[in-house]
């Protein structure tokens, strides 16, 4: 079926976004997809969110506005909780100072809340994880920051306002810690997005596992399709492509895209520099026999890899919209059961 699109440039790039990330192109998808862009810059990361959340079945501007705003930051939690560690930090000095400006039994509440929070922090890197016994989940992680933040605005809102020093610094205290946890929130909740099921070239699970303990504050991203595209659909162990980017030590950015087919694997490693690709080559060569064996402990067979250098795959938003873009959908089709 072919349809009029009005000839502006606009409409024409919009158009052109759709296709290529796998969204027909009928009247109705385009309407939808105008009609969440209504009121926004129409900036080419709140597109590919309106796009996105289209293919979920999601109409909410809020949910447009947080997933646009994450598309073109890419925040990395790992980042975001060191400042918010920091923020806390500099909140709890000022409740030091904030002796007469708030009821003492409020200040040793809070103080003793605000320790609890950072502890229960400084432990994601053992237990925030993408699934397993003792993890932290998703949703009771939002649940806690939102809950922490909740209280700080009301603090913040009933705290004796002056003019003294230690009323403006505990005002300014309380107002950045509050932000840096709204920005978590944002975070949390565009990963929570990204994760809804929808039409299979989105239908797919993401998720960043923060390090903190590692140095250069590393941040583990985690994408692992579904299969179908329905809201039925569940991740099929056996039938799926994971992929995981991160920040190495010594080769920079690394994405590694594992294709699994029964119990066969093909791994696709992506490194963003050349001398960072031909590094890899030799030591993944020298590796790949462990490699085979550790997974083969797992009743899994490695049949293969490839090592690629190329500074856009080595991301991953070409994963997210679309998931499979032309280089993995060229990849999947090698037959894993030669």
């Amino acid at each position: 079926m072919q349809i009029q699109i009005p000839d502006t440039d606009f409409n024409v790039k919009l158009a052109s976004m759709m296709l290529k990330d796998g969204m027909e192109l009928s009247r109705a998808n385009f309407v939808k997809v105008l009609s969440m862009l209504e009121g926004t810059n129409k900036g080419t990361n709140v597109q590919e969110a309106a796009i996105m959340l289209t293919m979920k079945g999601i109409d909410s501007p809020e949910a447009l506005s947080v997933l646009g705003q994450f598309m073109a930051d890419n925040p990395q939690m790992a980042a975001q909780l060191v400042a918010l560690q920091e923020s806390m930090g500099n909140l709890g000095t000022a409740l030091g100072v904030a002796k007469g400006l708030m009821n003492p039994a409020l200040l040793s509440q809070l103080a003793g809340l605000i320790g609890s929070f950072d502890d229960s922090v400084k432990e994601l890197s053992e237990k925030y994880q993408f699934s397993g016994d003792n993890s932290v989940s998703l949703q009771d992680f939002m649940n806690n920051v939102r809950g922490m933040k909740a209280l700080l605005d009301g603090v913040q809102q009933q705290s004796n306002v002056s003019d003294s020093a230690e009323a403006q610094v505990l005002q300014a205290s309380l107002s950045q810690a509050s932000s840096k946890m709204g920005s978590i929130v944002d975070n949390l909740t565009a990963q929570a997005l990204l994760s809804q099921k929808g039409r299979e070239e989105v239908n797919f699970q993401y998720q960043q596992i923060p390090n903190l303990e590692a140095k250069g504050l590393k941040n583990v991203e985690i994408v692992v399709t579904r299969e179908g595209g329905d809201k039925k659909a569940d991740i099929d162990y056996e039938n799926t492509q994971v992929v995981l980017s991160l920040l190495t030590t010594n080769l920079g950015k690394m994405v590694c895209s594992m294709i699994v087919k029964g119990k066969k694997v093909y791994i696709i490693f992506v490194f963003n520099e050349k001398e960072h690709g031909d590094e890899a080559r030799k030591s993944i060569a020298a590796e790949f026999a462990e490699l085979q064996k550790k997974l083969a402990e797992k009743n899994f067979a490695v049949t293969g890899y490839q090592v690629k250098v190329d500074p856009a795959m080595c991301k991953v938003s070409p994963y997210l919209i679309p998931m499979l873009p032309n280089l993995e959908a060229q990849l999947k089709k090698i037959d894993l059961e030669a």
